[in-house]
């Protein structure tokens, strides 16, 4: 069972990294002419790719990395609830 305070880091992790590329991401949609707007799971996606490289707790993230996948599925719909996520 994973402790709540790192539960936390994690969650910070994952929202660091959407703050840090999630600007970029919806005005790459708009540069395309399309509609601001990524569904939940393609977040998802986009978060696991740069997670070490924007989510600033090193720690976390290998622990995180370790989770089984129903785990971190919990985890990421924990952080990310919306169905979609726009500006």
């Amino acid at each position: 069972m994973l402790e709540e305070k790192m539960r936390n880091r994690i969650t910070r992790a994952l929202d660091n990294t959407w703050q840090s590329i999630g600007p970029d991401a919806l005005q790459g949609l708009e540069s395309e002419g399309e509609p601001p707007v990524m569904e939940r799971q393609d977040v998802i996606d986009f978060i696991m790719d740069y997670l070490e490289s924007y989510g600033q707790d090193n720690e976390a993230i290998k622990i995180f990395r370790r989770l089984s996948e129903t785990q971190k599925q919990a985890i990421l719909r924990e952080a990310f609830p919306y169905e979609t996520y726009t500006w």
